[in-house]
């Protein structure tokens, strides 16, 4: 099982523009006999999951959904040292009908620099969001804050197209080591269009000699 979420933290980073995050503790057992923390958050912060209606016309929220949608078979796409992310010659073989698509470019390991992490970030390219709408897949995740930038026209044809997208992983080079995982990015049961996640993925076991 690899982890694949950023901790949530008091005052972690979050995009430009939104929110501020804070997490603090309002209880402590040795004063009051039990503890409590408190979360103010927006919900595209840290490790988090857009329902298509954040960037589309679609009316549900993450609550109408059912839970068999957040999960299921997926496959790792290498985009390491791109900043225009292509499509690759295997990629069309990869990439299942109705299945989970993680791309890796490493970036997240400027995640506790946010000049550099959200200041120019690798984006999908056309061809590459048009694979992913005519495979239709279910789920998008990504290592960066988002598809692509301002004014965030393939990320807003990725939502019209019903595909949910996972932002902010980790660990993401490391589900290249299978040809195949399963991928779990389980929301709360909210009504919002996006929601904080567990994003982690379980490998295939690896077959004895």
């Amino acid at each position: 099982m690899i982890d694949l979420s950023h901790r949530i933290s008091d005052k972690m980073p979050v995009f430009p523009g939104d929110r501020p995050l804070s997490l603090t503790r309002e209880k402590a057992y040795e004063n009051n006999g039990y503890t409590t923390y408190a979360l103010h958050s927006c919900m595209h912060a840290g490790t988090h999951i857009d329902a298509p209606s954040h960037l589309s016309s679609e009316k549900r929220l993450i609550s109408d959904y059912c839970p068999d949608i957040f999960y299921g078979r997926a496959v790792a796409l290498d985009c390491r040292n791109e900043q225009t992310l292509g499509v690759k010659e295997d990629f069309r073989d990869k990439i299942e009908e109705n299945g989970i698509v993680v791309i890796c470019t490493e970036h997240y390991r400027y995640f506790d620099r946010p000049e550099l992490y959200y200041g120019k970030y690798p984006s999908i390219g056309e061809n590459l969001c048009e694979l992913f709408i005519h495979k239709k897949i279910k789920m998008l995740a990504l290592d960066t804050p988002s598809p692509d930038g301002f004014p965030f026209e393939l990320h807003k044809r990725l939502s019209a197209s019903g595909i949910f997208i996972v932002e902010n992983i980790k660990n993401s080079e490391r589900l290249l080591e299978a040809d195949s995982f399963m991928f779990f990015a389980v929301p709360l049961n909210i009504e919002a269009e996006a929601s904080l996640v567990r994003a982690f993925a379980i490998m295939n076991p690896i077959p004895s000699k």
